[in-house]
């Protein structure tokens, strides 16, 4: 198994006194970045167990509504979740679990590292156009 330390979301994952969800730990791990209220993160609490539209995983979905959010386009989206699927073996809940055996912590935890990834990328090519 991977000896990553855990993300920032993934410290909220089923944890007291939070006990969030897949979907809800990655809102909360990235609420101060992007401004997310507790009622935001509050209604994400369905969104677990394979009940994310399209029986997405709730991380992985989690991060794509984010990146809507960040005003990413389909195409962008679409590359995160192909890197999801190249680590957890598949993008659907039932599938990640059953065929690909993948803990529900590591997805967790690899849908923030995507995540963050493409916030931080974000951040630096705004600093690299102000710099110009």
């Amino acid at each position: 198994m991977e000896q990553e330390e855990k993300s920032t979301s993934e410290q909220y994952f089923r944890t007291p006194p939070y006990g969030y969800n897949c979907a809800q730990s990655i809102f909360k791990g990235f609420q101060q970045e992007y401004g997310i209220t507790q009622e935001v993160i509050d209604s994400y609490a369905p969104m677990k167990g394979g009940l994310a539209p399209g029986g997405m995983c709730g991380a992985l979905y989690a991060a794509t509504q984010l990146m809507k959010q960040a005003g990413k386009d389909s195409g962008e989206i679409a590359q995160l979740q192909e890197r999801f699927a190249a680590r957890a073996g598949h993008t659907t809940c039932r599938e990640i679990k059953t065929l690909s055996r993948y803990p529900c912590h590591l997805c967790v935890r690899l849908a923030h590292q995507l995540l963050k990834e493409e916030t931080d990328k974000e951040k630096t090519n705004k600093t690299d156009k102000q710099n110009e």
